[in-house]
Formats: C-alpha cells, structure tokens, sequence
C-alpha cells in the first residue's frame, strides 16, 4: 500500500511540473457521464479535463474523475481516479483516446453487515467499512463531438 501510494505522489508532482513549465494557457472541459451496465447497476461519473497542448486534431490531457456505481444486492463503490492519456480527433467529429492511471476505490457490500471468524472460531459480526483497493487503470475509447 505505502509503495502504491508513493507511485501516485510521484505522478502527481510530475504531472504538475509538467503543468508548471507551460507557457500558454489550455483548454479545459467537464463531463458528466452514466457508469453503469445497462439499467440494471446505475452509475455517476464526473470529471475535469485539462488539455496539456493547444492542437485541435492531437490532445494530451490530465483527468481527475469521481463518482459511484451500485451493484443491486452485492454492493455500492465509490472511486476517485487521476488519469492521463491522449485523443486524436478527425475531421469528421469522430476521435479516439486512450489513457492509463491510477484511482482509489471504496466498496462498501450491501446486506446485513461483514462476518469475520473470530480467534475462538466463533463467527461474529463486524461493522460495514468498506473494502479499499487501489486499481491501475487502462482506457481506450472511441466518440464524436
């Protein structure tokens, strides 16, 4: 965990003195998008997008997204991602990006609690906090503006 942590201090600042050593002033966007599957697990994304440099048909950005998805009888997570990647738009409208980055998910399992087996081997109850994980992430994606 201190390892993943420190991975993620390090592409912070490194991206911000990326940031720093710019001399033009970038684009920015926000989205609000639907992460779910289909109906039946809803979600919520939203996020900021900062554009590095100033080419309408090849952009490199930085993107810190939030949101949740709920999983109906199994559980509810909540995620916050820093990701970076590039998009290469075409004359049509169409584009295509990918991005890789780093996030924090918190998944909290719906029900009547967490269970443990004690030391006696006796099973008891715990509270529900929620299971932490960090993921690596990998997008690829394809759109039209």
């Amino acid at each position: 965990m201190k390892k993943t942590l420190l991975l993620l201090l390090l592409h912070f600042f490194w991206t911000c003195s990326l940031i720093a050593q710019q001399e033009f002033r970038s684009k920015s966007a926000f989205h609000i998008a639907y992460m779910g599957e289909m109906v039946t697990h809803p979600g919520l994304s939203i996020g900021y997008e900062k554009y590095l440099n100033e080419s309408e048909k090849f952009q490199i950005f930085l993107r810190p997204v939030m949101g949740f998805y709920h999983h109906y009888r199994n559980n509810t997570t909540f995620h916050l991602n820093l990701e970076s990647g590039f998009r290469r738009t075409f004359k049509s409208g169409f584009f295509l990006e990918q991005s890789m980055g780093i996030g924090y998910f918190h998944r909290f399992v719906d029900g009547d609690g967490n269970y443990y087996i004690d030391e006696n081997g006796n099973v008891a109850s715990g509270g529900n906090v929620g299971i932490p994980f960090v993921p690596f992430l990998a997008n690829v994606g394809i759109g039209y503006h």
